[in-house]
């Protein structure tokens, strides 16, 4: 064993100083550390140190700082004079480093951790890493790790400038944490979004075409982000620290991008894993408890502002949530893998609970119109609640839980029309996640938009004179137009619209029940004797020792205690049981 595995000997150190000996203590155990890191970020940091995208953008970026102090401290100059050094030019120079900062951060480092991962296709090395002994999740989080540790690196290039922001005054230290930690996370999630948007296809051709997306995208939200700084610092810094909106906002913010991050790196982990692995399971965790933290924050709303639109908000966001989720969902196949039946819930009230987390387009459907129902359900009963409770403020029922059974009956009319266009063109080709999510947007924004051109543009285009921009009964489809005339109080429970969606939803669901029944009846199928032998090989069962003498098994009547048998030496005639 060499010195860099064991670290230095005691006799080693014994001659040097004591502070060179820590030195050499800590060399040692940093490199015993470096031994134990993903290798997949080992190299992929090595690669990107090196490269010369790394260079250009590290040393654009020192250029724009050096640039952006000497303006703006000319500028300054020349405008005050001496009064310069009693000016507060704190949140000034902040937004510009904040500007230098963002570009690389928030453009550079996730548009590369996407080349990273789709090069790996291109190149024809990801099998390569595929039969090696590291798991998908290990390829994703060492990707992740390596812009992660660029982000660190630029970071540390702007440190000493934006603390010298902090002496020119006009801003304090929370509202520089606040700035550089949201900068932070906003990276680190766009990085996985990359990494996550480079395994939806293996086409060269959409790999481009979304490389291009991605890249306006992540244009826009810079340019968004940065134009938010600049009209906060032009406001004159505005805080609201003592307000518990504001912290309640950036709870909020915090646990969504964090769930984000974490239904990122799974779902693309989930795209690169084996075919028979469970790919959904995690990931529909993840949305549920994404699905409970938007519950909680609108709960939260109405506790602080005494609003029931906070439901109606939370009503409108998790109708789309669950349209999207539910369309990428029903892209999955619907056979199960021996492997991922083995994992199956075998109980009854197993089956019940956890069969919708089971892969397949079915459950997945199904799972995500379940959800949406669970919410319409903790609103109704949570507002009943709390409108009996408070009798001054009655709970307004029909004016916030009806758009939500609107919304759930459009969402199970859509993705039932959705799932059934995948399975048809399922039997002439292959539809993988990407093709089942563009198929169910057209399907869902087609019913939007389809009804309103029957009844407004396409008279207009045949001169027929008979355009109408009033809502009828033509408008049935159009979801987006019924929810706001249910808003708007225009359409009544009692209506007949109303009534037809309803009736529509109702029987979507139905079929979707049906549709799933083959999913749903999969039962858990008993691991072979060879799967078993190969699961006690790889991991062996740890044989329990004792921890004390209490852990000892108490001696059956006649026998001698543990400490008793041990005194006892096989070769003494006299001890019993021995003789023979």
């Amino acid at each position: 064993m060499s010195t860099l595995d064991k670290g230095l000997l005691p006799e080693e150190l014994a001659g040097q100083e004591p502070a060179a000996a820590g030195i050499a203590r800590l060399e040692g155990w940093l490199d015993r550390a470096g031994e134990r890191l993903n290798p997949i970020l080992v190299k992929e940091a090595r690669q990107a140190m090196k490269s010369m995208q790394f260079v250009v953008t590290f040393t654009l970026l020192i250029l724009c700082a050096w640039a952006w102090t000497g303006l703006v401290l000319s500028l300054s100059y020349a405008q005050h004079g001496e009064a310069m050094y009693f000016q507060p030019m704190g949140p000034l120079v902040l937004a510009g480093y904040f500007t230098v900062l963002a570009v690389p951060l928030l453009v550079i480092v996730p548009y590369m951790a996407f080349r990273s991962l789709a090069s790996e296709r291109e190149d024809g090395t990801f099998e390569l890493l595929s039969i090696t002994a590291l798991s998908a999740r290990q390829i994703v989080t060492g990707k992740l790790g390596s812009a992660i540790l660029q982000i660190i690196v630029y970071y540390s290039a702007l440190s000493p400038c934006i603390a010298f922001t902090y002496l020119l005054r006009g801003i304090d230290v929370v509202s520089i944490m606040l700035l550089l930690s949201g900068l932070f996370l906003g990276s680190v999630l766009l990085s996985a979004l990359g990494l996550l948007l480079a395994t939806v296809t293996t086409v060269q051709v959409w790999q481009m075409l979304i490389s291009i997306l991605q890249l306006i995208g992540q244009l826009f939200i810079t340019g968004w982000v940065v134009t938010a700084v600049w009209v906060w610092v032009e406001a004159g810094s505005p805080t609201a620290y003592d307000d518990r909106i504001f912290w309640l906002i950036m709870l909020l913010l915090a646990l969504i991008m964090g769930s984000f991050l974490a239904l990122f790196v799974m779902a693309a982990a989930a795209q690169i894993s084996f075919s028979s692995d469970n790919r959904s399971t995690r990931l529909r965790m993840v949305m549920c408890v994404q699905h409970l933290i938007l519950f909680g924050w609108a709960v939260c709303w109405y506790a602080n502002q005494k609003e029931w639109e906070a439901f109606t908000f939370f009503f409108s966001i998790s109708a789309f949530y669950w349209a999207v989720m539910g369309s990428l969902m029903s892209g999955e196949m619907a056979e199960l893998s021996p492997r991922v039946r083995r994992q199956l819930p075998q109980s009854l009230l197993g089956r019940a609970v956890f069969t919708w987390f089971n892969p397949g387009s079915g459950t997945g459907t199904l799972f995500a119109l379940l959800n949406y129902l669970l919410g319409v359900v903790c609103v109704a009963f949570l507002g009943t609640f709390l409108g009996l409770w408070n009798e001054s403020d009655p709970f307004p029922f029909e004016h916030i839980v009806l758009p939500g059974i609107l919304w759930l009956s459009y969402l199970a009319i859509y993705l039932t029309i959705g799932r059934g266009l995948v399975m048809l063109f399922r039997q002439r080709m292959a539809i993988g996640v990407f093709r089942a999510f563009s198929i169910n947007l057209f399907v869902i924004v087609g019913g939007a938009v389809g009804p309103f051109l029957a009844s407004a543009i396409l008279p207009a285009i045949f001169d027929l004179n008979v355009a109408s921009y009033e809502y009828d009964m033509m408008q049935l489809p159009n979801w987006l137009w019924t929810i706001i005339e249910v808003h708007d109080e225009s359409l009544s429970a009692q209506s007949v619209i109303v009534g037809l969606v309803l009736l529509g939803g109702g029987l979507a669901f139905l079929v979707q029940l049906a549709l799933a029944a083959r999913e749903v009846e999969a039962t858990r199928q008993a691991a072979p004797q060879r799967v078993l032998e190969d699961e006690a090989e790889m991991h062996p069962r740890r044989e329990s020792l004792p921890s004390s003498p209490w852990d000892h098994d108490e001696p059956a009547s006649g026998e001698p205690a543990p400490s008793e048998q041990a005194a006892i030496s096989p070769e003494d005639p006299a001890a019993p049981g021995i003789i023979e």
